[in-house]
């Protein structure tokens, strides 16, 4: 191959991979959610982006383990109903915990009706962190029990 033909060629690739998006992170302001698994974000599943509050808890539904913290950040207001968080919310699985906070700022979630934004099986570990505000609704926790 001439060293010109070499040349364009590694051109092109280069062009190509810049055009190529970059693995979304933590420092990309126009992302409307992070899910975190421990320390791996988790960008895209099965059925789609998580690029909601719903698709993060879709997410864990189907794909949590034991033992593990799930993070939350969310980059934008959203409005909810009433959102049930019992085992299989997250895959069945025991000792998880899960943590809701807001990016940069504070998000504010509104129930849009009912009484309560969340509601908690006592089994799974939730916690309200920092820049979250939850208007027109709180979080019931329920005692602990073996509901699916």
């Amino acid at each position: 191959m001439s060293k010109l033909r070499k040349t364009v060629t590694a051109v092109a690739l280069f062009a190509l991979l810049a055009m190529i998006p970059g693995c979304p992170n933590e420092n990309d302001d126009n992302r409307p959610i992070w899910l975190y698994e421990g320390d791996k974000l988790i960008t895209e599943w099965r059925l789609g982006k998580i690029d909601n509050l719903d698709a993060a808890f879709e997410w864990m539904a189907g794909n949590a383990v034991n033992n593990q913290t799930y993070r939350i950040l969310l980059g934008e207001n959203e409005e909810h109903n009433i959102r049930y968080i019992k085992s299989s919310s997250v895959n069945n699985r025991t000792g998880v915990t899960i943590i809701l906070e807001g990016k940069g700022k504070e998000r504010i979630l509104t129930l849009s009706s009912g009484y309560d934004l969340f509601d908690i099986d006592g089994n799974i570990k939730f916690v309200l962190g920092n820049n979250i505000t939850l208007n027109r609704g709180g979080v019931l926790y329920q005692e602990a029990r073996d509901w699916k």
